[in-house]
């Protein structure tokens, strides 16, 4: 051990939050109160105005409350500083995104600090109701500028999705991902499914874009007997009135705000659980804690069919998913769970195997006490740059200038396209897509998603197949190695995913790293049943033995295609590309899409942009438009 290593037991970790509650599920009850139990010295400041408190080993210090919210982001996180500057802390975490400014006074007086990300705040902005449209992109970019310069002087991040630590990776090396799962305490052994009443739940805020209007619209659709307990606080007035309105209100039970013991009252008594957030750009990539508390207490979830929940609700065989803006689908979840409760046993105690041995809160605190470990044996950042010599910091800045002015001449070389999403294939999957597609750019929050460097072929180009080959022809060229793998018995067809199970499962499995990355775990768990999507196409490559050796996974989105998933073996047969040349053949032929894309070509590696201009991809510079 060095000399500045802490005894963890007398370590002073302060938490702070200006806008949270202050017995908050995830700061107080999950890391205050896990933090206390270990040996921690632990406070937590916050300004409610409710006044000092020491509970369950946590000292709790009032700031003084705060009127409004202005008030609350000026005057308040200024007394949440000094109030917490007084305690002498050997480590601060901050939850607000309203804090940062703070944690950067923090680390001018040589403190420790960890900023804890509980939400996507550029994304958020986006939506907020309360900003004026043209302010959004605005304050979203601005936010995004600040929290990159936190980050770089921030001691260490956390993250609450695996999406929120991808933003501040780039910026900070001490970035971990600490879900909010359940409290594995919070759920002992679930009610018998027999003493169970007919009833489903929805826990959390009552608002319009969590599904609130097609959740209430569902319970008027269902044929059994079914009713709804709703447990939450409804967003406005409003909105409240327009839900008793609706027909289906009758059969719903309005509980209001529950507190936990409640809460888990509630879930001992439901059939099943409702997670049927609307597809917008926030919610596409979070994991909502309703979702796993459902789990946890041995419950079958429904919810929104997003491709993130959808691979765990998959992958462990635990619940239905549903276009969350159809109330016939909700309806038709909740009936298919009804008559058959066998199923819905089933799958409540799929999900609940799933917490017990990976989504639970014990696994992610081991996660959070290994990065503190970390930070108190070295010595807190330093707040500026490190100091180099002037003749490296110039070579640097000389370096990147020319790399900069490379990439903005290629980007005003850019053919530029405008894409069009058509939401009548697929609702809620196109509108997702184009969600993911428009929302921020992580590193350059001004920009959308994929717009800059997206990997196109021009389909429209080519009268006919004979055409693109001869464009990709030559030595080292798509159609060459399109031809060894012809000529070595390889074959190209449509294929049904369901028939391939097994035989998908090896190829995801055949490598633990692609690219220089590790494989996602979602491809490492072997899948029982895969959904056919409407505007989907699934297209295999087999050996001459009838082994299925690589597969993709195509999108019809409007007047283009993109490649969704893209697999095989590795070998040096070309089986890769007579995937990507006979499909792109196939949709010449068809007719039907203008364009075909396989993702961007920055942030793919070297080998990955060199195969892709072999098959006559090239970057565009794109743009977007939606019809519903």
């Amino acid at each position: 051990m060095n000399s500045i290593t802490h005894d963890i037991a007398r370590a002073r970790i302060v938490h702070l939050s200006s806008a949270h509650p202050r017995h908050d599920i995830r700061i107080f009850t999950k890391q205050c109160r896990s933090l206390a139990a270990c040996g921690y010295q632990v406070s937590l400041v916050v300004a409610d105005g409710l006044g000092d408190e020491q509970r369950d080993g946590v000292q709790i210090v009032d700031a003084g409350g705060c009127a409004g919210r202005l008030h609350r982001m000026s005057v308040g996180a200024w007394r949440v500083y000094r109030s917490a500057l007084a305690l002498q802390g050997d480590l601060y975490q901050l939850h607000d995104p309203e804090l940062l400014p703070v944690g950067l006074l923090l680390k001018r007086r040589g403190k420790r600090v960890v900023f804890d990300a509980h939400e996507d705040v550029p994304l958020q902005l986006l939506s907020k109701p309360y900003l004026a449209r043209p302010l959004r992109r605005l304050f979203a970019s601005a936010y995004g500028w600040l929290q990159k310069i936190a980050a770089h002087r921030f001691d260490g991040i956390v993250a609450a999705t695996p999406s929120i630590a991808s933003r501040f990776e780039p910026y900070n090396s001490a970035t971990t991902c600490v879900c909010n799962y359940p409290l594995l305490a919070e759920f002992p052994a679930p009610t018998p499914w027999d003493e169970r009443k007919d009833t489903v739940c929805y826990l959390g805020d009552i608002t319009a874009i969590r599904g609130a209007h097609e959740m209430v619209r569902a319970m008027g659709q269902v044929r059994g007997a079914t009713r709804l307990n709703l447990a939450g606080r409804a967003a406005t007035p409003e909105l409240l009135g327009q839900l008793q309105r609706e027909p289906g209100w009758q059969r719903v039970n309005a509980l209001g705000q529950v507190d936990r013991k409640g809460v888990r009252s509630l879930l001992a008594q439901s059939r099943a659980g409702l997670v049927t957030l609307h597809p917008t750009a926030n919610y596409l990539d979070s994991l909502p804690i309703k979702m796993f508390e459902y789990m946890a207490a041995g419950i079958p979830v429904i919810a929104s069919n997003f491709p993130a929940w959808q691979a765990i609700i998959d992958t462990f065989q635990c619940g239905v998913c549903v276009d969350p803006l159809d109330p016939a689908a909700i309806a038709g979840a909740i009936d298919s769970l009804g008559v058959d409760p066998l199923a819905a046993q089933r799958m409540g105690t799929n999900g609940r195997t799933a917490v017990l041995s990976h989504f639970h809160w014990e696994r992610e605190f081991t996660t959070l006490q290994a990065l503190y470990t970390k930070l108190m044996d070295r010595e807190p950042a330093a707040v500026g740059v490190p100091a180099t010599a002037p003749e490296r910091a110039e070579t640097r800045f000389v370096a990147r200038w020319h790399k900069y002015r490379a990439l903005l001449g290629e980007l005003r070389r850019m053919p530029r396209v405008r894409l069009q999403f058509q939401a009548h294939l697929n609702p809620t999957e196109v509108r997702a897509t184009y969600l993911s597609f428009t929302k921020p750019h992580p590193r350059f929050p001004l920009v959308p998603h994929k717009s800059i460097g997206v990997a196109l072929v021009n389909l429209r180009q080519f009268d006919s197949p004979e055409r693109y080959l001869a464009e990709i022809g030559g030595k080292n060229r798509g159609a060459s190695f399109a031809k060894r793998a012809r000529k070595r018995g390889y074959t190209f067809a449509p294929i049904d995913r369901n028939a391939y199970v097994d035989q998908i499962h090896a190829i995801n499995t055949s490598l633990t790293e692609r690219q220089g990355r590790p494989m996602s775990a979602a491809y490492m768990t072997r899948s029982e049943h895969f959904d056919q999507l409407p505007n989907f196409r699934y297209y295999g490559v087999f050996a001459p033995c009838g082994k299925l050796v690589a597969y993709a996974n195509m999108g019809y989105y409007g007047d283009f295609a993109a490649l969704a998933q893209l697999m095989g073996y590795r070998n040096n047969d070309g089986i890769m590309h007579l995937l990507i040349v006979d499909l792109v053949s196939s949709l010449i032929t068809e007719g039907r899409a203008r364009f075909l894309m396989y993702d961007t070509y920055f942030g793919a590696s070297a080998g990955m942009q060199s195969f892709k201009r072999m098959l006559g991809f090239q970057p565009h510079y794109v743009s977007y438009e939606f019809h519903d």
